[in-house]
């Protein structure tokens, strides 16, 4: 009788076990299913997304030396709200905003490299008046 008793909890077993390794798979397969590529994060969309915010009534850069510290900061926070303080607080103005470099952006704002890369492609378009990203590795 103890024998009997003996299989059945080492079928129970191997039931469970069995069960586990197939739950397992299953989240394997999920883990590996393509994801929608146009699904973006709110995170991303500050960087991503810049092509898809364009605002003809914003980006008229024909007068950016005449733009204060205030005009610099009302534009990237329509661009990138989570950056645009930066501006105000380094007093940054469209003069400053012309003259700007690569590496004032990369080293001066203490950002990671994407963000950082984003806002500088978007000050090259502003200095060359131009949406063309391309600029920036010039």
């Amino acid at each position: 009788m103890e024998d009997d008793d003996d299989d059945d909890e080492e079928d129970e077993e191997d039931d469970d076990d069995q069960q586990d390794e197939d739950e397992e798979e299953e989240e394997e397969a999920d883990e590996m299913e393509p994801t929608d590529q146009n699904d973006t994060t709110e995170e991303n969309n500050d960087v991503d997304n810049v092509e898809e915010k364009f605002d003809p009534r914003l980006d008229n850069f024909e007068d950016i030396q005449n733009w204060s510290c205030e005009d610099v900061f009302q534009y990237f926070k329509h661009y990138f709200p989570d950056y645009a303080h930066l501006f105000k607080e380094q007093e940054i103005d469209g003069p400053s905003l012309v003259l700007m470099r690569k590496s004032d952006v990369l080293s001066g704002f203490g950002l990671k490299l994407g963000p950082a890369i984003a806002l500088y492609q978007r000050i090259v378009m502003m200095q060359n008046n131009d949406r063309d990203f391309r600029l920036t590795w010039i």
